[in-house]
């Protein structure tokens, strides 16, 4: 259930307010989510600090939409190809395309037609008329090509951080917290609010390698914290 507000109890707890307008009290919150949505939530000042907040909401995400489809044959082995707007490889029996454009600027299903010269040359493809828009649901199946949007996932609302100019900050400023190094706008409040995400990770942001790096980082200085 997305979270909408935090707020500090008089006995120090965090009451966590959500979308269908439940309530629930932590001593300990960490906050696993996607840059671009701390931006929705609703943070008292003692909660997050009011500059800090502004820094938080202020991060950058990309735009990505990412298209499958399937190969007649997998007889195709890693070849990657690359325009302005577009990287694709196909591997085995799929073929990857990820569009790195502004969402609303074009739908899926032109853009990829647009692509067909490209894909035609590289991977003997040409793409089908009709795609697939998966569904946010565990087991699906699907026998024809399929896209998702990031920056339209309601639960992502982008594809992965980056650092734009004048935020350097965000990158190359750290802190140490119980022997582990931390980025500074990502340390520890009051050594009970934690942040985890690629955007986060000490290694390169954007992969689901960073978003691990950072939660075995938190989780050992909550370990060592709170627990030894």
């Amino acid at each position: 259930m997305p979270l909408t507000s935090i707020e500090k109890t008089q006995g120090g707890k965090y009451l966590l307010t959500f979308q269908d307008h439940t309530n629930a009290l932590y001593d300990i919150v960490i906050l696993a989510i996607p840059c671009s949505l701390y931006k929705t939530i609703h943070c008292k000042d003692n909660v997050i600090p009011k500059e800090r907040k502004h820094l938080l909401d202020s991060m950058q995400c990309g735009y990505t939409t990412k298209i499958l489809a399937p190969l007649k044959d997998g007889s195709h082995h890693l070849k990657t190809a690359i325009d302005h707007n577009t990287i694709a490889w196909a591997q085995d029996n799929i073929l990857t395309l990820y569009y790195i454009e502004k969402p609303d600027l074009l739908p899926v299903e032109p853009f990829f037609a647009s692509k067909s010269k490209m894909l035609k040359t590289a991977f003997e493809f040409t793409p089908p008329h009709a795609i697939t828009h998966v569904k946010d649901e565990t087991f699906c199946t699907y026998n024809s090509s399929i896209t998702h949007n990031w920056p339209h996932d309601p639960y992502a609302q982008g594809s992965y951080s980056y650092i734009a100019p004048g935020q350097e900050e965000l990158e190359y400023a750290f802190v140490e917290e119980e022997e582990e190094k931390v980025k500074a706008p990502f340390a520890s409040i009051n050594r009970s609010l934690y942040f985890v995400g690629e955007h986060t990770s000490l290694g390169p942001r954007g992969t689901i390698e960073a978003a691990c790096e950072s939660g075995e980082r938190i989780a050992r200085i909550i370990t060592k914290r709170h627990y030894e």
